[in-house]
């Protein structure tokens, strides 16, 4: 019997040598990030804030720090590409709201500062979801978008259509119809902060 406790004994010390040292190894990489984090500038963290606020559903929250992130005085000062990148970022907080108008307003500013593809599809894609098909293929001969980007763009919305369609339509029991309500209305004021 002392045998069997004494081999349990051993186990469970092992077991929690190697979970400090894990827990160890974790903390010293979360300290080397908060080091890091402290010697970025306040506009970098700023941005940081909002892009966590995105990934989390806050919309609202997160176009709220990148509007005052884009009013910064200093905001010439960061990286090239730092402001395009916050207005590309904002132009998808305003995308998740389905404010459409607001989001292509901010890529198309992106991409004038930038001149990245990618600011430029996504505008073009929040054209076209507001726009009928001839309004984009007009901006994008005004725009002065190559064919090889244009095919690119096209694909990526005709794709974009046929995933949407093949969503199947969520059913609603209307039973739980409560429940429902209650789980749509907490995903509103989680994505709106209210």
């Amino acid at each position: 019997m002392s045998d069997k406790k004494s081999t349990a004994s051993l186990f469970y010390r092992e077991y929690q040598y190697e979970y400090l040292f894990y827990r160890r190894t974790l903390l010293k990489g979360f300290n080397s990030r908060i080091v890091t984090y402290g010697k970025e500038k306040a506009a970098v963290r700023q941005k940081r804030k909002g892009d966590a606020l995105t990934e989390n559903g806050m919309y609202v929250n997160a176009i709220r720090v990148y509007q005052k992130l884009l009013e910064r005085e200093d905001l010439s000062e960061q990286r090239k590409g730092f402001a395009a990148s916050v207005r590309y970022n904002l132009g998808c907080a305003y995308s998740y709201l389905f404010q459409m108008e607001k989001a292509q307003e901010c890529f198309l500013e992106a991409y004038r500062e930038a001149h990245s593809k990618d600011a430029l599809k996504a505008y073009i894609i929040a054209y076209s979801s507001v726009h009928d098909k001839t309004d984009y293929d007009k901006v994008m001969e005004e725009l002065e978008v190559d064919e090889e980007l244009k095919k690119d763009i096209k694909e990526e919305i005709r794709q974009s259509l046929k995933a949407f369609e093949s969503v199947p339509e969520e059913k609603t029991d209307e039973k739980n119809l409560d429940a429902l309500l209650e789980r749509l209305m907490k995903d509103y004021h989680r994505s709106t902060g209210s």
